[in-house]
């Protein structure tokens, strides 16, 4: 909705924003020197929307309420987010601008998963996040999306290579064998479950990379280095 004010020979726009959106209004700008010592002139700014979290016009797209008739847990009950929720997920997502070329493909809201005290869950090969009631007791939320986000990142944002040298680095024993790499488990890991599969394993690595960098520095410093060169903050 666009409302036109009209006064004397000229008129301003007024903009109506989103709740994730914050308004500014119409004002004169005045001539500076902007960083790369362009000159920029004074000139008067129209009424405008401007995110009021980083990327919050991208994240806002992918919120879905309807649960995909592939989803593997049949039992799981799929629900309509709120507003409050969609607020609590931007602010978080605009603090990891690292995923923002994952390709997630929508975020999707459920009651409980049919894991026990189970925050969150995802699909790779659809880019899907599912949030369940969970997650919004966590303490640990910005952790908890960077892990998804890394499963739906592994196969995209990894070539072959990558993978075989976060592997290794990780401590994973490969072996060739006809043709095909086999991996064998680290016996130091990063937490418990990811002797699961090298995806698991990254993914664990990567969530604390994204929120407790120390960790992944003082428990394996390699691999530290390596998604720093990768994903670079």
């Amino acid at each position: 909705m666009i409302i036109f004010l009209l006064g004397g020979n000229s008129f301003a726009i007024e903009v109506k924003c989103d709740f994730w959106q914050i308004k500014i209004r119409s004002h004169p700008l005045k001539s500076y020197t902007n960083k790369k010592g362009n000159i920029v002139q004074k000139a008067n700014r129209t009424s405008h929307c401007r995110n009021k979290w980083e990327n919050a016009e991208h994240w806002i797209m992918l919120f879905n309420n309807k649960k995909p008739d592939y989803w593997p847990n049949k039992s799981e009950v799929f629900k309509k987010w709120s507003i409050q929720e969609k607020i609590e997920l931007l602010k978080l997502l605009g603090k990891i601008p690292i995923i923002n070329s994952f390709p997630i493909k929508q975020i999707l809201r459920a009651k409980n998963s049919k894991i026990s005290n189970n925050p969150a869950s995802s699909i790779s090969e659809t880019g899907d996040i599912v949030i369940y009631d969970q997650f919004f007791k966590e303490s640990n939320q910005i952790q908890v999306l960077a892990h998804e986000a890394a499963h739906i990142g592994y196969d995209n944002k990894l070539s072959s290579l990558e993978k075989r040298e976060f592997a290794k680095l990780s401590g994973w024993q490969v072996f060739r064998i006809k043709n095909n790499d086999v991996f064998v488990a680290p016996l130091n890991k990063i937490k418990e479950d990811s002797s699961v599969s090298e995806e698991e394993d990254f993914a664990n690595y990567f969530e604390y990379y994204i929120a407790k960098p120390k960790k992944t520095k003082n428990f394996n410093i390699k691999v530290h280095n390596f998604l720093l060169k990768r994903f670079p903050k």
